[in-house]
């Protein structure tokens, strides 16, 4: 290997891509922030809302926290808490971005899904208890290099809006759909692991994948899933066909991510 090369693969191995070109950064509710600082120090901590956020070194001495702003904030100025040699605090602001509301009609054995049994109300928590678990994981290496959609077909519904379910008011909407025809190539938005597997009362056939440091996605409503926990996938890996099981009127993919254990906007990463 000549020394340029060496020298290359080298740099490739300790800087990350900087985020501000990955991304497209957005400080409202639901949002990301990205903050540029400094330190010596190899491996600094990042903290918002008492929440480990992603940290990504971008060249010597410089590195970026990936913030990821829960969509019932409100707007105000915030604080990040960085762990240097001391306790550094840089505040930003966070404003307040207007979704919009959903109305959806559930019909036939779709219905299940608006009046809950005790038992399903039984599965529904210990499924939930579940995939909060597969969340907390914090895994060191940063999978990442670049981001890609996870399907063709058309946009349904956006992140954020307010879901009314039969006219019953439900949470925001936590993700982006997809709409294609049944048993349509899924793959992921970026390299990972998979995590967590399942078939949910409300989600349906799911993956969950890790990218590292808190990032993370979600695909629900599959048809079928290809892959095993485990699994290290990359993007173009077909993962999953596109399916209806689970709480949905229709053929579709759902997909979430996840910064600092909360659901943010996925179009930040995706730019649609």
């Amino acid at each position: 290997m000549n020394k340029f090369l060496l020298l290359f693969v080298i740099s490739l191995s300790v800087f990350s891509t900087d985020f501000n070109s990955l991304i497209a950064e957005n400080s409202v509710n639901g949002g990301v922030k990205i903050i540029d600082f400094k330190t010596n120090l190899a491996n600094p901590q990042a903290y918002f809302l008492k929440q480990k956020v992603l940290v990504n070194k971008i060249k010597n001495g410089h590195f970026q926290a990936i913030i990821g702003i829960p969509i019932s904030l409100k707007s105000g100025i915030y604080s990040l808490k960085i762990q240097d040699f001391g306790t550094k605090i840089i505040t930003f602001e966070v404003k307040t971005s207007n979704y919009k509301k959903q109305y959806i009609t559930l019909t036939g054995k779709k219905k299940k899904f608006i009046n809950l049994s005790k038992e399903h109300i039984n599965r529904v928590l210990k499924e939930k208890s579940i995939i909060n678990r597969a969340k907390q994981i914090y895994s060191q290496k940063l999978l990442i290099t670049s981001f890609s959609k996870p399907s063709d077909g058309i946009i349904t519904s956006v992140f954020g809006s307010q879901r009314f379910f039969n006219n019953k008011p439900k949470r925001p909407h936590s993700g982006m759909d997809f709409a294609n025809k049944l048993g349509s190539k899924i793959s992921p938005i970026a390299s990972g692991k998979v995590i967590l597997i399942g078939d949910f009362y409300f989600n349906g056939k799911s993956i969950l994948l890790d990218h590292g440091k808190g990032l993370m996605s979600f695909y629900i409503h599959l048809n079928k899933i290809l892959v095993q926990t485990g699994d290290m996938v990359n993007i173009n890996d077909k993962i999953a066909t596109m399916g209806s099981s689970g709480r949905t009127t229709g053929v579709n993919l759902h997909l979430s991510t996840y910064l600092n254990k909360v659901a943010i906007n996925p179009n930040i990463f995706l730019k649609l």
